[in-house]
């Protein structure tokens, strides 16, 4: 991952941080984090304890923490932090990978803190980083920390899976909000954007007057707008099929919620309804066994039936 910092005038610890290449990113303010064990970005307004930026792994010894996902990988709490000269509830993300081919990826903090930004400036809804630091001296993805306000008046489209942690209230999706989702997503991919990890439970739902979509867990997520078509289609492919094997419930071919979805997300892409033979070959892409068989099926089958 690039990232790209400029001392600012006034202050030099204040850097305009431009993450990544992309001339349509706006410019960031962060404040440069060095701590003895730990460094990265915080947020000017942000206050948060030193002992959490230097020790994550002791996040759950701080007041009012409140342990959401304690696995192999990473571990989540809840924890009250002040923002703006005022307590507000805060996730703390310490990631702890273990994994060889994992390290090898971007900084799970600093990515998700670079995406974030990318999204907030294409109008999508997503996480509203306050600190994100890495673990000094670490070349590799191993250790780092990510610090996020908590997105308020929000709910989560049901899942299942061995992974499904609840976070916030479950919300079934309706016929309605399979089409408002779908339509998201057309915008979503449109922009060049394509999560990696695209669960269910990795949107949030907002529903007053209208309806808002958050995007969360951003670790896998790129904006990739100047790819080539056919590798934009397994992208789009890999993001909805995991949509559909994140789903609560079975679904086939044969369900109308999931026809509907995909109507409604092919109509909104300006694609046509009849079979595509690169969409075809695009979901012959993924094997027929393993995690993403059940998807690949409902959605393989949906584009040669429709008509």
């Amino acid at each position: 991952m690039i990232v790209r910092a400029f001392s600012t005038r006034r202050d030099p610890n204040l850097c305009i941080i431009r993450a990544g290449s992309d001339k349509m990113t706006e410019d960031m303010r962060y404040r440069r984090y060095l701590g003895k064990r730990y460094h990265g970005w915080i947020d000017p307004e942000f206050s948060p304890p030193e002992q959490l930026l230097e020790t994550p792994e002791k996040a759950g010894e701080l007041p009012g923490a409140e342990l959401v996902l304690d696995c192999r990988g990473r571990q989540i709490f809840r924890t009250p932090l002040t923002f703006q000269e005022t307590p507000h509830s805060c996730f703390t993300y310490y990631f702890k990978n273990n994994s060889v081919s994992r390290s090898l990826r971007s900084c799970y903090a600093l990515q998700s803190l670079e995406i974030s930004e990318k999204l907030r400036d294409q109008g999508f809804g997503t996480l509203e980083v306050l600190a994100a630091v890495k673990k000094k001296d670490e070349w590799l993805n191993w250790h780092s920390l990510l610090i996020a306000r908590e997105i308020q008046s929000v709910a989560e489209i049901a899942s299942q899976g061995s992974h499904v942690y609840q976070v916030h209230p479950a919300v079934e999706l309706s016929t309605a909000l399979a089409e408002q989702l779908a339509e998201e997503l057309v915008r979503f991919h449109a922009r060049g954007f394509f999560h990696g990890d695209l669960k269910t439970r990795h949107i949030l739902v907002r529903r007053n007057i209208s309806t808002r979509f958050f995007f969360v867990d951003l670790e896998k997520c790129r904006r990739l707008p100047h790819l080539p078509g056919f590798l934009k289609d397994i992208l789009t492919a890999r993001d909805l099929i995991q949509v559909l094997t994140s789903l609560s419930g079975t679904f086939t071919t044969s369900d109308p919620l999931v026809r509907h979805f995909l109507e409604c997300y092919l109509e909104a892409a300006g694609l046509p309804l009849d079979p595509s033979p690169r969409l075809v070959k695009m979901i012959n892409l993924y094997s027929q066994e393993g995690p993403l068989s059940q998807g690949r099926t409902v959605l393989g089958g949906l584009l040669r039936s429709s008509k």
